[in-house]
């Protein structure tokens, strides 16, 4: 993971594969 994400763990950006599975979108994940 990367150093940023231990101050936004609460926060989780996800990619997510869309269409043929070429294109990503970042989602915000609430716990």
């Amino acid at each position: 993971f990367f150093q940023g994400d231990a101050r936004r763990r609460h926060v989780r950006l996800v990619y997510r594969r869309t269409g043929a599975g070429t294109d990503w979108r970042r989602e915000l994940l609430w716990p």
